[in-house]
């Protein structure tokens, strides 16, 4: 399925499932907006 230029909020996307489903989001086009509550250097992403 591609999400070309679709936008997607994840909670708890820094790490774990989250950060799985980030990366799933991010490889089929999507915008991912990444919110985390902790671990403020697992939240870093490419641009």
């Amino acid at each position: 399925m591609r999400l070309n230029h679709q936008l997607a909020l994840v909670t708890g996307g820094s790490r774990g499932l989250g950060a799985t489903i980030s990366k799933k989001l991010g490889r089929e086009g999507a915008f991912a907006a990444v919110n985390y509550l902790n671990s403020a250097g697992s939240g870093r992403g490419r641009s």
